[in-house]
């Protein structure tokens, strides 16, 4: 399995907000073995669940039949106001990373604020 991460940031009330999103991605040889899960502790929270919704959302540009995705952590600030959103967008872009996909900002529509915090000179 291949693994990425992707770390978004958004400033709520001032303050700044981080969250950070890790998965692991596979491709089955045999579609009925396609799955999403996500990581325990974070299985019925929102910020789980946002999770949950960015890797669905981003395995339509992979393949929506064959896909193994790993929802493997979730840090950061995951009681903010809009967790689940910064979560989904996060998960996202790892998944994609993941999977070495091709995809641009304009990809991601909409991001309610939340912004791709990237490495200097990128």
């Amino acid at each position: 399995m291949r693994q990425a991460s992707a770390i978004v940031e958004k400033v709520i009330d001032g303050r700044k907000r981080v969250i950070e999103v890790r998965v692991a991605v596979d491709r089955p040889k045999d579609a009925r073995k396609s799955y999403i899960r996500c990581v325990e502790e974070h299985d019925r929270s929102g910020a789980g669940a946002g999770a949950w919704s960015g890797a669905r959302f981003a395995r339509h540009r992979v393949d929506s039949n064959y896909f193994q995705i790993d929802i493997l952590e979730i840090n950061g600030d995951t009681d903010a106001p809009d967790a689940w959103m910064g979560a989904a967008i996060a998960s996202a872009v790892a998944t994609w990373m993941a999977y070495a996909v091709d995809w641009t900002d304009a990809d991601l529509g909409d991001t309610y604020g939340w912004s791709l915090r990237r490495a200097a000179g990128r």
